[in-house]
């Protein structure tokens, strides 16, 4: 294990979120969540809001969720919008970002109106999934990662881009982010002892790790008796630094790490599957069993692990 200062130290928590999270491509929406013109999701990460939005040129655009005005977020939640209207004083902003409106300005001599556009992040996609940067599009102080085509590649084989979302699940633990990722990676070890239940369905003999450039790909067969809810083979996927893709049988599901502090971290959960399989009501319900109860043992020994650390 690193120096515990890693996982417990405030100040370490503030050093990495300025030189890595911020730095360094954060996965927060899904494209079926904006697939229209005016469709926008928003949130916040380190506590920075942010916004995705689809303009009229059909064009993902992400921006800081800040007015240029007096700093009140100017979205709230996902929708569909023609603008994105600031609920403080109504300045209101075209989907590209532009100020169209600042009501009762009057003649104020020497503004700029395209000084005072949102401020533009990076946005990308990975097949359904969208990410953002939290730097300015302009910030050239450091090179941007690209994300690996070798995970696409990896997933477009499964047929992951034409799977439908589900059901979405979140948990919370006290314990700093990268315990709970160190656990993810360490899958091959302690599943045969901590999930049980999981390992049952699986081959665990021959699991195999490979490490990426920015990637992490565990793989497993399953036992024959899981096939049809695992599938031939199971597929663990981390991107550095924060997101996971886990692919197994007809289903997929995602997990979005968000650290909130130094020893809290939300995970969000995001399930898929293929579209003749969302029929079959009792296979989801027993997959969503499953997940939620390898979580549970998962975020147990998660907080474990911190109150060790420390």
């Amino acid at each position: 294990t690193p120096p515990s200062s890693w996982y417990t130290e405030p100040g370490f928590f503030e050093l990495e979120a300025e030189t890595l999270l911020r730095d360094t491509w954060q996965f927060v929406a899904r494209e079926d969540q904006l697939r229209e013109p005016g469709d926008f999701v928003s949130g916040r990460l380190l506590d920075a809001p942010w916004v995705v939005v689809r303009g009229e040129d059909r064009e993902l655009r992400a921006f800081f969720n800040v007015c240029r005005h007096h700093a009140a977020e100017i979205a709230s939640g996902s929708g569909c919008t023609k603008s994105l209207t600031c609920p403080y004083h109504g300045w209101r902003y075209g989907l590209d970002g532009s100020l169209q409106s600042a009501p009762r300005l009057g003649p104020a001599q020497e503004f700029d109106r395209a000084s005072y556009a949102l401020v533009p992040m990076p946005v990308t996609t990975l097949g359904p999934f969208v990410a953002i940067q939290l730097v300015r599009q302009e910030d050239t102080s450091f090179a941007r990662p690209s994300i690996s085509e070798d995970v696409h590649a990896m997933l477009a084989s499964t047929g992951y881009e034409g799977l439908q979302w589900f059901r979405r699940e979140t948990y919370e633990m006290d314990c700093n982010w990268k315990v709970y990722v160190d656990n993810y990676l360490d899958g091959g070890y302690h599943v045969s002892v901590l999930h049980e239940g999981l390992a049952d369905q699986l081959s665990l003999e021959g699991y195999r790790t490979d490490v990426g450039d920015g990637y992490v790909v565990q793989r497993c067969t399953s036992d024959s008796s899981s096939e049809a809810r695992m599938g031939d083979e199971a597929l663990y996927i981390w991107l550095h630094p924060t997101f996971a893709i886990n692919r197994y049988g007809p289903y997929m599901d995602t997990n979005q790490i968000i650290p909130l502090s130094v020893n809290r971290t939300r995970v969000i959960f995001d399930y898929y599957a293929e579209p003749g399989a969302l029929a079959d009501e009792a296979a989801i319900e027993e997959t969503l069993r499953t997940s939620a109860q390898v979580q549970d043992e998962d975020g147990h020994i998660c907080e474990s692990v911190q109150r060790g650390i420390a």
